[in-house]
Parts: structure tokens; sequence; C-alpha cells
């Protein structure tokens, strides 16, 4: 068992809870040590429409993307947190490197992912200390239980007045918290809460991993990407494998 009832509180409540890494470092040498290839993959392939460039980073980990999702122990902490079995990977990502936002800095704005209309809980893990320098990932506790307008609004109102012409919001929260993920670490949360990043400065690699479950109603985003990566797999998998990447009997919501 990951968590004990107080972290499962913790999660329900605040929309997070930070534990160990349950995978051993050998593991994540292995995804680390294969990024630099994986992006050379993508950048030489041709995609489906629509595809997350970094779903497919991740998936193109092949037999690692299905060791990671399929864990016993990740799985079991998903239904419990979800309240259900009946549960499917439905979005994930392996990325490298923060991307520029429209003003031109290193830094993801105020957002969330996800719809009151189903719940979510994803894992994610870091390559490098995500310290001030390199961004820690910024969270408003509890706002995934919140009305979605009422955050904005107060988001947009804490917005200083600048000349910059967009409605990008990054300015600090007075309740947020930042998590300054260490490799050795794992944060459980849920992206319906409120998120953004620090703002990189230092230069080099900002190198994350996460992957999200959903229970029956849920996005399956990355459906297309799964059925190129693993074209030659898939007709051997198991129907509970099949299930368990949302390839069937599920309700598809990108």
């Amino acid at each position: 068992m990951l968590l004990n009832d107080d972290q499962i509180e913790q999660f329900h409540e605040l929309g997070y809870v930070r534990i160990p890494n349950p995978f051993p470092e050998e593991l994540l040498i292995r995804v680390k040590d294969r990024i630099a290839a994986i992006n050379i993959e993508y950048q030489n392939d041709e995609w489906p429409e629509g595809s997350n460039p970094w779903a497919c980073r991740f998936l193109l980990l092949k037999e690692i993307a299905i060791e990671l999702v399929e864990a016993p122990e990740i799985l079991e902490c998903a239904r419990q947190l979800l309240g259900t079995e009946d549960i499917h990977q439905g979005a994930c990502g392996l990325m490298d490197k923060q991307l520029e936002n429209e003003r031109g800095l290193r830094q993801t704005l105020w957002h969330y992912d996800g719809s009151s209309d189903y719940s979510q809980v994803s894992f994610r893990t870091a390559f490098d200390l995500h310290d001030q320098g390199i961004g820690p990932l910024r969270l408003i506790p509890g706002s995934h239980k919140r009305d979605p307008a009422d955050v904005r609004a107060e988001l947009e109102a804490n917005e200083p007045e600048s000349d910059w012409d967009d409605d990008l919001m990054f300015a600090k929260y007075p309740n947020e918290i930042e998590v300054e993920l260490d490799p050795a670490e794992m944060i459980i949360w849920t992206p319906n809460c409120w998120h953004a990043t620090g703002l990189q400065t230092d230069p080099g690699p900002r190198r994350v991993m996460g992957w999200n479950y959903y229970p029956r109603i849920g996005r399956t985003r990355d459906k297309d990407a799964i059925l190129k990566i693993f074209a030659d797999e898939i007709p051997n998998w198991s129907d509970e494998r099949k299930t368990l990447f949302g390839l069937i009997d599920q309700n598809v919501l990108n």
C-alpha cells in the first residue's frame, strides 16, 4: 500500500501528496538514458493529427512505459484514490525541457487539466531537482474542489497590470505551494488542481514524466499514438491490458 489513511485524506482535500519514489533508481536511469534517442525517434517519424508530442515520447519508452503503467502498487493506489476498480491510463508525458511561453519565458501559466465530469490521479516523477532555478511545480491546494470560474476570477484579479496583450496568468497566489520535486520523490496529484510552474532561470534540462489514470468515463487522449507505437504488439495484448490503455470498452473524452 503506497498511501496511509492520512495521505489519502490529504490527496482528496488538497489534491496532492508526496511520497518516496516507489520505482528503483535503475529503472529511472533507464528512462533518462533513453530520452535523447527518443527525441530523435519522435522527430523523424510522422504522427496522427492532434497527437501530444510529450505523450508520444513517453509511449516510445515501449516496454518501460508498460512497466510503469502496470506497476501493481501504482494501480492499487490509483484504484483506491479513484474509488473504482475500473480504471484506465488516459494521458501521459515525458518532457526534457520547459518550453518558452508567449512572453518568451520558460514558465507554464496557471491552468487546470480535466473536467468536473470526471476525476483523475497522476503519478509524476522528475529526473532533476526542480528547485527555484529549474522551476518547481506550483499548485493551489484544494482548487480541484472549487468552481474553475471562481478560481480563474481570483487569479485574474491577482495578476498585476502589465503591457502584455494576453490573458496569461503567472502571479503568485496567496496560498499556493511549490513542489521542488526531487528524483527520490514522487508526487501523486490531480491535474484538476490549478497548477503552474516557477520561472526557469537556470540553463539545462527540466526532465519529468507522468501518467494519469481515470475511471471508466475519462480521457483517452493518446489512443491514436498508442495504436501507432504498439501496432505490432497490440494483437498479442490481453483484453486487460487493452482496457488499461484505453483501447476498448471506454468512454472517449478527448
